[in-house]
């Protein structure tokens, strides 16, 4: 596979090109890959926080698998008239 090694000059060729096609924009679009890569680091980190957390209250016993009991009221029943008869 001789086609694969990728030496200095191609890197630094491919670069120029880089610069004559981007330009001014060259800045912008580095500037604005180095804000998504951190993000993304952001990201992964809170995930694992949360992952993390959640381990830690199930170990606890914090973790609350039944909605508490206000939570869904149950449902009234008509009250009946006091005129009326069901058959």
């Amino acid at each position: 596979m001789a086609f694969m090694n990728i030496g200095p000059l191609e890197i630094i060729l491919v670069l120029l090109i880089a610069l004559l096609i981007f330009g001014r924009r060259l800045p912008e679009i580095a500037r604005s890959m180095g804000r998504s890569i951190t993000e993304f680091r952001r990201g992964i980190q809170e995930a694992e926080n949360d992952i993390e957390g959640a381990g830690k209250s199930k170990e606890l016993g914090e973790g609350r698998t039944t909605p508490p009991q206000d939570a869904y009221p149950s449902p009234q029943q008509p009250e009946e008239s006091k005129g009326a008869k069901t058959p």
